[in-house]
């Protein structure tokens, strides 16, 4: 049976510390015990000079014998490994769900077990929150309490992915011969959910719904685990860049086809925004040391590949017709998940510039005719996925830091294989005034054959790529995701920032009918203007600097 929330609340995980501390002293035993056989026993069966039965019979025994106990401290090791990190993970989330829970308990809530791993937050009669909950027929503690609920449902999640992952560990590491030891050998849980989470990417489309919902559950819980191991060696699996672009491209295509099944489409999406976390995480060059006492990331070298498989169409099975280029393949990993300005920031000049030189490049191999749901975005959200400029705007809406370099620093000029043009200038001073150009032409990220036959989505689509900009600037001028629910007002903007907001203020208010709203066309004179869609956005900036406007 799988955890659940009143098994983490009331499990005596002393008893696992119990096992895990025997566990230790056994893997010493046996090694002391491997030593002396191989040592001892081995080395006097090598030197005797062995003759008729005792030379093909006893030389072979001892050799058998000497392997054998070391396959058993394999064996015990590998299972001290797994137990020693199930128990402080397991530990740590039991802590924290004990505070929840009394946290929640103090401002007069219940927390009910659901009993399939979920939890429901109510209040508790007679309390201030019972009072709070009615008052003028409003709920002002529904939002609060679906936070707790929320969080500790995610935290008994982590915890039976941590007992599914590992009992199938231990399992491997016995093997099924009570006769023979020493079967996976294994030096962390994590190298068990890693082996685990390849073997299963190994299947690419032929993986069952059940089996992507497995693999979904081992990225979701350790693929944005800080330490970065676990993402850096599922990457470093999977082959590489081209590899990672084809296991990829191959899902994503297969969950988002029109004979796909409701299930498998959610179950691509739940990939893309997992495996989108994991490789941010995985290119981040500061992630804390590890348990190993190292730091887990991918080298830089990744970021320049990606940048120049970027214009290179990629093929996961072999006699293709279609083949996407690599950047409209990676816009969908690049949607989610807060990237380093070191991996992203290039890769985001250099789909801007090739934009900028040729608007219609990626969109020429869009696969037309296909619903918009079909493509490498199965999330649907601002467009098919053809179009990587929407994507990797996108993914500077989520990554503040990439966000603020791309927009304040001086552009850098790219060739076409993503390599640095070395002396070269932009002809534009910057992204800002580049996106702002009244000539700046914006696509209609759509699969559509005929684009006029629905004038009203295909507007709507051509407005996702200035959408997707609004949500670049607000992360580079507030410091942190556009759609982040923490906001913290002692935060002081950068010099950098307010530079920004101060040129945003001043393009806008000299160039007003870039933001013009004439949606349904009554004035002869006057248009919607291009950037419409991120009005939303400037109203966001301008709240955030509300307390900057008035100093």
């Amino acid at each position: 049976m799988a955890i659940t929330y009143n098994d983490l609340m009331q499990v005596d995980l002393g008893k696992l510390g119990t096992a895990v501390s025997d566990w230790k002293k056994a893997v010493a035993n046996l090694k002391q015990l491997e030593t002396d056989a191989r040592d001892g026993l081995k080395k006097k069966s090598d030197r005797a000079r062995w003759e008729g039965v005792n030379a093909g019979v006893t030389r072979k025994f001892v050799d058998k014998t000497v392997k054998e106990f070391a396959d058993l401290h394999t064996e015990a090791n590998s299972i001290f490994q797994v137990l020693d990190d199930a128990h402080r993970e397991l530990v740590a989330l039991q802590k924290s769900v004990r505070t929840l829970t009394a946290e929640a308990k103090e401002k007069g809530y219940t927390v009910e077990d659901k009993g399939d791993g979920t939890v429901s937050v109510g209040v508790r009669p007679g309390s201030d929150a019972d009072a709070r909950s009615s008052k003028d027929g409003k709920d002002d503690t529904k939002a609060d309490r679906q936070r707790y609920a929320d969080t500790i449902t995610r935290k008994v999640a982590h915890a039976r992915d941590i007992d599914a992952s590992a009992k199938l560990a231990l399992k491997r590491a016995h093997g099924t011969d009570p006769y023979n030891a020493g079967h996976a050998k294994y030096g962390s849980l994590n190298d068990a959910q890693v082996e685990r989470a390849l073997e299963l990417a190994k299947k690419r489309e032929n993986m069952s719904d059940r089996e992507l919902a497995e693999l979904n559950r081992l990225l979701r819980h350790n693929g944005r685990e800080k330490d970065g191991e676990f993402a850096t060696e599922f990457f470093e699996g999977l082959g590489g860049p081209r590899q990672t672009l084809e296991f990829y491209a191959a899902m994503s295509i297969d969950g988002t086809s029109d004979d796909a099944s409701k299930t498998r489409l959610a179950g691509v999406q739940d990939l893309q925004k997992y495996m989108g976390h994991a490789l941010a995480n995985a290119t981040d060059p500061y992630t804390p040391q590890s348990v190993r006492g190292d730091r887990q990331h991918l080298p830089s070298w990744w970021g320049a590949e990606f940048r120049k498989l970027g214009t290179q169409q990629i093929e996961w099975t072999r006699g293709m017709w279609e083949k996407p280029y690599g950047y409209q393949v990676l816009g969908g990993l690049l949607r989610y998940g807060n990237y380093d300005p070191a991996f992203l920031t290039p890769i985001a000049e250099h789909i801007t510039q090739l934009h900028k030189d040729d608007p219609t490049r990626f969109l020429d191999n869009r696969p037309a005719g296909m619903p918009d749901r079909y493509g490498f975005n199965p999330s649907g959200k601002l467009g098919s996925g053809n179009d990587p400029l929407n994507s990797v705007l996108e993914a500077l809406g989520h990554s503040p830091e990439a966000a603020e370099q791309f927009f304040t620093e001086k552009p850098t000029a790219y060739n076409e294989d993503g390599t640095i043009k070395s002396g070269a200038k932009t002809d534009f001073k910057s992204y800002l005034d580049l996106f702002t150009d009244k000539d700046f032409e914006w696509t209609a990220d759509r699969n559509a054959l005929n684009m006029a036959a629905d004038s009203e989505a295909t507007e709507k689509a051509r407005n996702h790529g200035p959408n997707a900009l609004g949500h670049a600037l607000e992360a580079a001028a507030t410091g942190r995701p556009y759609d982040s629910d923490v906001v913290d007002p002692s935060v002081k903007h950068s010099k950098e920032q307010a530079k920004l907001v101060h040129d945003i203020v001043e393009k806008f208010a000299k160039n007003p009918d870039l933001l013009t709203h004439n949606m349904n066309g009554d004035l002869e004179d006057e248009k919607t203007g291009p950037l419409y869609a991120l009005r939303d956005s400037l109203g966001n900036i301008a709240a955030d600097y509300m307390g900057d406007f008035q100093r």
